[in-house]
């Protein structure tokens, strides 16, 4: 799985690039679990496979008009059979976001809107270990880096985005 951590406080995020799946370590991906789309910026968790499908249709995209755009654009281009979790943070509004998901079974896409309430969220397997150590005053990165001493589905290099 995954660890993201994202301060709307601060405007930076941060993630790990491990890779495991049924338990199995796999090493690293070869690029960030985000990718800004114009003012968008979307974070990925969930199956490489479902990941790597969005991030090919989200290279076609240059913008998105609103939050809207983005939850439909998701339930329109996910990949069937591959279970995948997405944030989307709005760089006009970074204390909204947009969190768009399948079952764990890779199907019934959906998303909703929703507003930050305490200047942090998270996402994947170390997401409530990296929240924690944000609450008590880490900034992403090192919440990534403490949830990767507990979680043993994150690790490898860390990628920050400040914005």
């Amino acid at each position: 799985m995954t660890t993201i951590a994202y301060s709307a406080r601060i405007r930076k995020i941060a993630s790990d690039r491990q890779v495991t799946q049924s338990g199995y370590y796999f090493g690293d991906t070869p690029h960030p679990k985000f990718l800004e789309v114009g003012r968008f910026i979307f974070c990925f968790a969930g199956s490489l496979d479902g990941i790597d499908h969005l991030r090919e249709r989200l290279s076609e995209v240059e913008d998105f008009v609103d939050f809207r755009s983005v939850v439909n654009f998701f339930k329109e281009n996910y990949e069937e059979g591959s279970h995948v979790e997405v944030f989307v943070i709005d760089r006009e509004n970074p204390s909204k976001i947009g969190v768009c998901s399948t079952d764990p079974d890779g199907t019934n896409p959906g998303g909703s809107i929703t507003d930050i309430k305490n200047g942090y969220f998270t996402l994947g397997s170390g997401s409530k270990i990296a929240l924690g150590a944000m609450a008590a005053g880490a900034d992403p990165r090192e919440a990534v880096l403490i949830a990767s001493d507990y979680d043993t589905h994150t690790g490898g290099s860390i990628d920050v985005l400040s914005f």
